[in-house]
């Protein structure tokens, strides 16, 4: 039974960003929205052997069109690439709305399936939202959730990460929307109708307000832990070593916040 939207008809709409940073508060205020369904995370492992599988089919069928292969391929691709963001989640596949406008997925660290999203659904644009948090925040985040992360590893994929989101903005300034967790938690809902609702043109939001209302999700004390207050001293000491890590965030709120 087909479970998700006709792609003529909508536009793929992409959570992505760091985990640890709201992406699935995100989602889940998204899903709120009657015009919106965004599927759960999908593995990493998961989505690579999707992608590879993908990337083989264009080069097999577009090397063939004595046999109209590349014509066939062209016209159901779409059709398979939401079949498998249905289907391919952790979670329970979600029934997409009659009226969605946007259909999409979330897994963090995505933002670098960028080009390849864009590649492959053109002349469609997709829309990304990419969701980011000051460092300190993400990286007790993150420690609390998984201890064994040390703060060199997270700080790589931290950089690497703000630097794929900034590339996104140059490259496509009006379909990548940026959610910066501290700044919501300052300005509220006033904030995502600034970031989300508006630049995404919805309406009918009450029922995502509200849904924000309820506060985050998938915080460290859901998960049993108990999240630090503040850094160690070694922690400190390599932060203050490393001044690019809160550089490379406030650039990034400073230009597209």
């Amino acid at each position: 039974m087909i479970c998700y939207p006709s792609p003529q008809n909508t536009v793929p709409l992409i959570i992505a960003g760091l985990p640890r940073s709201g992406t699935r508060f995100i989602t889940n205020v998204l899903n709120a929205v009657p015009g919106v369904t965004i599927q759960s995370e999908i593995p990493r492992p998961v989505i690579k052997i999707f992608k590879h599988l993908i990337e083989t089919c264009e080069t097999v069928y577009s090397h063939k069109p004595e046999k109209n292969w590349a014509a066939s391929w062209d016209a159901t691709k779409r059709d398979f690439m939401y079949a498998g963001w249905a289907n391919l989640t952790k979670s329970a596949r979600k029934k997409s709305k009659p009226e969605t406008l946007f259909y999409g997925y979330k897994t963090p660290g995505h933002e670098f399936y960028f080009d390849f999203y864009n590649s492959f659904f053109d002349p469609i644009q997709p829309k990304y939202v990419c969701s980011v948090r000051s460092f300190v925040d993400h990286f007790l985040s993150v420690q609390a959730r998984w201890p064994r992360r040390n703060i060199r590893k997270v700080s790589i994929d931290y950089i690497q990460s703000l630097r794929q989101i900034r590339y996104m903005k140059k490259q496509k300034p009006n379909d990548v929307l940026l959610f910066i967790l501290d700044d919501y938690k300052e300005a509220g809902t006033h904030y995502l109708h600034k970031q989300l609702f508006e630049p995404l043109g919805l309406e009918n939001v009450a029922a995502a307000e509200h849904m924000a209302s309820k506060g985050a999700v998938n915080t460290a004390s859901q998960h049993g832990v108990q999240r630090k207050e503040d850094l160690s001293v070694s922690q400190k000491l390599f932060l203050k070593m490393s001044p690019r890590l809160l550089r490379e965030f406030d650039e990034l709120r400073a230009n597209y916040g």
